[in-house]
């Protein structure tokens, strides 16, 4: 026998209330409507679920057994409603650090979409985070695919190309361009935080310095605040060389200079299991990528900017198929 928990509920009420007005009211129903519903319930049991007189109603022997099951009956069906339309799972995104770029392109993306549920982490580095997102530990990692994406298991699609910048003291000699070109580093030289278990940023550094011939030196620093910043720089007789979109020291002493002719841009992608298919994650990768063409992240041509030839293979070759 199928039982419609909507008379099941109507009895349950009238039980709990033993009157079919003040029932009818905690249900919406008219009394007449209540009273239908009841007896449709006591056709299909084949028994009478309530005494009624002109002033009370009250349960039957009948009732009495079928009210303890008929609550459990109506919790099991709530409870499997709630399932239904229970908040997904956060998606595990993971940013690198919280100082980067992605970082901020992430907070921009949930601000347009606050329905949005991310939980995001921050491992320092694809070589601690790609063995991570392997054992499921995180859906997907933003990062430097070149060399990274090997392996069939990991997908990936171009979200942003980062500039690089120049960051010297106001009284540099480079302060008064407006951008600098690779070639004027040369006999600067820059420096860089040391990217520690970043290798991959450090590795795009490297070939970027040994393409260009620009001395590099990466420097062990905990925090690059300004003053920090512009004390390095100083002691060091070098330029710092950053990123567009991370979130560098400001101070009225610094200035920030475009690299052009040619532009070097670092490509993030976001990487993530091949073999993950669900909707909620592809729907996020494409929600990145539409909302970065909009905000132009990907605007630059890249026949007018630098990439180490690896990145260019691994960019012109596309997501693995499948991915």
């Amino acid at each position: 026998m199928d039982l419609d928990l909507a008379l099941v509920r109507a009895f349950v009420v009238t039980a709990e209330e033993l009157h079919f007005g003040r029932a009818g009211e905690r249900l919406g129903l008219s009394q007449q409507a209540l009273s239908k519903r009841i007896q449709r319930l006591e056709e299909l049991l084949d028994r009478p679920l309530f005494e009624r007189s002109t002033r009370t109603s009250a349960l039957t022997e009948a009732g009495r057994r079928f009210l303890g099951p008929a609550r459990d009956l109506l919790a099991a069906g709530d409870a499997a409603v709630a399932a239904v339309h229970r908040p997904a799972t956060p998606l595990r995104v993971d940013v690198l650090h919280d100082r980067l770029g992605p970082a901020r392109l992430v907070a921009a993306v949930l601000a347009g979409n606050p329905r949005l549920r991310l939980e995001i982490s921050a491992r320092r580095g694809l070589s601690l985070a790609l063995p991570a997102l392997r054992r499921a530990e995180i859906d997907a990692v933003f990062g430097r695919v070149a060399g990274a994406a090997a392996a069939t298991a990991v997908a990936h699609r171009l979200i942003r190309l980062e500039p690089l910048v120049a960051v010297v003291d106001a009284g540099h000699p480079l302060a008064g361009r407006s951008t600098v070109r690779p070639a004027d580093l040369v006999d600067h030289g820059v420096w860089v935080p040391s990217p520690g278990s970043a290798v991959e940023w450090g590795t795009y550094l490297q070939l970027f310095a040994d393409r260009f011939g620009i001395p590099l030196t990466f420097e062990q620093v905990d925090n690059v605040g300004a003053d920090e910043l512009l004390r390095r720089g100083r002691a060091l007789g070098r330029v710092f060389l950053s990123a567009a979109d991370v979130a560098n020291p400001q101070a009225d002493d610094l200035v920030t200079l475009p690299l052009v002719e040619p532009r070097p841009v670092y490509p993030w992608s976001l990487l993530w299991r091949r073999n993950d298919r669900r909707p909620v994650l592809h729907d996020f990768v494409d929600l990145l990528h539409d909302y970065g063409a909009l905000e132009g992240w990907r605007a630059h041509d890249l026949a007018d900017c630098w990439l180490p030839d690896e990145d260019r293979e691994a960019l012109a070759a596309g997501p693995p198929a499948g991915g």
